[in-house]
């Protein structure tokens, strides 16, 4: 009672209000097919809810969440948009719940001690900090959620398993090696072959080459012996020729001979008359 009469106190962090807010904003939570079975909080931190149907055909947990998330995105928005929801499916055995209280945490081992309240929870290593959460604040909304204990442990390879994995390891890796021995090899071989192939061409080239050589030289030779025959041919005039002019040559003094005779046998013949 106030100074006026009656109050009502709204607080923001208590349960009640994610319970109203999903009434508001899911119709299957207001008509009653799907039930709150339980709501935890850290106020402005994060929540968890666990929902349960009993009717077939109904996904408690899809029908909460909305499609592609608006209707929880919603009440978030409610909150102020800093408080994460949780919603997780309700479930009468108690290693299942445990399990999907634990969410966002995935493949886990659930064992129960229903006497002491205890479940002790075997987690891979790549999902530890999910199932313990910042501060260990998931693992504290699981332990109001179900009003179980519980205690985390990661799983722990036992020490045959590694050494089969180790074993079977070992022939992986030699069978890497053999392979990387073979494409060297082969590697190896294919540049030889390469090579062989280049030092084949460099040949043929160099052979190519030389032909045109050996042509230019006898084409020189050609020429030079075209030369020298042409040199011969006027050698051979030259000496025709001064052979003929040597033949003129006398045939003229024989002839100039003759006409001396001549001239003297006339003159003589002048004075005997």
């Amino acid at each position: 009672m106030g100074p006026k009469g009656e109050e009502i106190v709204v607080s923001r962090s208590a349960n009640g209000l994610i319970q109203g807010l999903f009434q508001r904003e899911v119709p299957e939570v207001a008509q009653g097919s799907v039930e709150i079975k339980a709501v935890v909080r850290e106020p402005g931190n994060r929540s968890k809810v666990a929902v349960f149907s009993s009717q077939s055909g109904i996904d408690p947990v899809g029908s909460c969440v909305g499609q592609k998330g608006v209707r929880v995105q919603a009440i978030i928005q409610e909150l102020g948009g800093l408080e994460k929801i949780d919603i997780v499916q309700y479930s009468a055995e108690i290693k299942q719940y445990i399990a999907q209280a634990l969410s966002p945490a995935k493949n886990l081992t659930v064992e129960i001690n229903e006497e002491e309240k205890v479940a002790r929870v075997f987690v891979p290593r790549d999902e530890l900090s999910l199932a313990i959460g910042k501060e260990g604040q998931n693992v504290r909304l699981a332990y109001k959620l179900t009003g179980y204990r519980i205690e985390i442990q990661g799983n722990e390879e036992p020490e045959e398993e590694v050494k089969e994995e180790k074993k079977a390891e070992e022939p992986v890796s030699e069978k890497v090696s053999k392979e990387e021995v073979i494409k060297d090899t082969s590697a190896s071989s294919v540049q030889e072959e390469v090579a062989s192939e280049s030092g084949e061409v460099l040949e043929e080239k160099e052979a190519k080459e030389e032909v045109p050589a050996e042509e230019a030289k006898t084409e020189e030779s050609e020429a030079v012996s075209e030369e020298k025959t042409e040199e011969i041919k006027d050698t051979s005039a030259s000496s025709v020729q001064e052979e003929v002019a040597e033949e003129s040559g006398e045939v003229a003094s024989d002839v100039s001979e003759d006409t001396k005779e001549t001239d003297e046998t006339k003159d003589a013949e002048e004075k005997t008359e």
